[in-house]
């Protein structure tokens, strides 16, 4: 009797301990982007020398405006702009969950990396859209059940963005580094 008491203390235990601290599984079957090259027959090329800010005379505040950070491996990040600010003025490198994009033609998917400590697992939805050129995109969210419509970015060049370096649990797993694509190393 007392070995069944502890053994329910010891489920107890790390049933109260484990919540919040996931997610325990990552759903490696929804993520694609990351095997596939960069660009695919693409004339466009995005630009990583600066990032990409929700221009809108809807949204009146700079501080509110969503702003996309791509690298040139392969990796993204959607950020506020006042925290972009913040980031600018400490100039030391930025841990984060990064995200994965790529260029089919004209089109531009980034696929995001969510973790959901609830559920104990991860989700994925995308951003897709158009590069009209260089300096402008036009990129709307979707999931799977849900769909918005693309709004514009435009590309302001800054010297002094900090150094993206990923903190996700997917970084470094065997699975992950077996299947990215070499363009992405």
């Amino acid at each position: 009797m007392k070995i069944i008491i502890k053994l329910y203390l010891l489920i107890y235990v790390l049933l109260f301990y484990g919540c919040g601290t996931g997610p325990w599984y990552i759903k490696k079957s929804i993520y694609n982007i990351y095997k596939e090259p960069i660009y695919q027959n693409s004339k466009y090329k995005i630009r990583t020398d600066g990032y990409y800010v929700h221009f809108s005379d809807k949204i009146s505040a700079d501080y509110t405006k969503p702003v996309i950070i791509f690298n040139n491996k392969g990796y993204v990040y959607l950020i506020g702009l006042e925290n972009l600010q913040n980031l600018i003025k400490t100039q030391s490198p930025f841990y984060a969950e990064l995200d994965w994009w790529c260029i089919k033609n004209d089109s531009i998917i980034i696929e995001n990396y969510g973790e959901t400590k609830r559920l104990m697992t991860t989700l994925v939805w995308w951003h897709k859209g158009v590069i009209l050129n260089d300096s402008i995109l036009n990129i709307g969210y979707e999931d799977y059940y849900y769909k918005r419509a693309p709004i514009h970015y435009k590309f302001v060049k800054d010297d002094f963005i900090p150094e993206l370096l990923n903190s996700a649990r997917y970084f470094g797993k065997e699975w992950y580094n077996s299947n990215l694509n070499p363009q992405r190393k």
